[in-house]
């Protein structure tokens, strides 16, 4: 009976109310992040090679292997020798 009367003064009492609403309202929060959390698991590596600076410049993230990235592209050798600009389309 005296467990029922503080349960009935309880629900009485705003602040109880409200600190009961907060903690709901924490714990659905609480599993929303961890929700996140487990989305985001992949990316912490990459999030860590991540520079200030690449972000302030807005500088695309490379993934995978980063010496095939910086590699410079091969082009079609007859486009480069008739359109160079040093030799003016001479072909030399």
């Amino acid at each position: 009976i005296e467990d029922n009367e503080k349960k009935d003064e309880a629900e009485d009492n705003p602040l109880e109310k409200k600190l009961k609403m907060l903690k709901q309202q924490f714990q659905k929060e609480e599993d929303q992040f961890k929700d996140i959390e487990k989305k985001c698991e992949g990316y912490e590596s990459d999030l860590k090679s991540i520079s200030l600076s690449q972000v302030e410049k807005g500088e695309s993230i490379k993934r995978g292997n980063e010496k095939e990235a910086n590699k410079p592209r091969q082009r079609n050798s007859a486009f480069a020798t008739t359109n160079c600009k040093r030799c003016k389309g001479q072909g030399q």
